[in-house]
């Protein structure tokens, strides 16, 4: 952008969050009365601080906290929230 012809700066005051985690996404989602962030088809009991995510398949929880739970097409990965990080460990798999 340094050799650009028309840039314009604004000042701006507002919160900043690195949406890069699995844990970010929880921070940031909109939580229900139980503070569980949703997306997808799920059923859900007496659980609370979670992050489900799911595309495709219903996942079904009753009696935890804090976990992240996301699925993709026959992947399902679940870990304690707060460890989102250790996806990495994965990506060779």
């Amino acid at each position: 952008m340094e050799k650009a012809p028309k840039v314009a700066v604004a000042p701006v005051s507002m919160g900043w969050s690195d949406v890069g985690s699995w844990d970010a996404l929880h921070e940031i989602g909109h939580k229900d009365a139980d503070g569980n962030v949703t997306w997808g088809a799920i059923r859900m009991n007496n659980s609370h601080g979670n992050l489900i995510h799911t595309h495709g398949i219903r996942v079904s929880v009753h009696n935890v906290d804090n976990l992240l739970i996301v699925t993709n097409g026959n992947e399902v990965m679940i870990l304690p929230r707060g460890s989102s990080q250790k996806v990495r460990d994965f990506a060779t798999d």
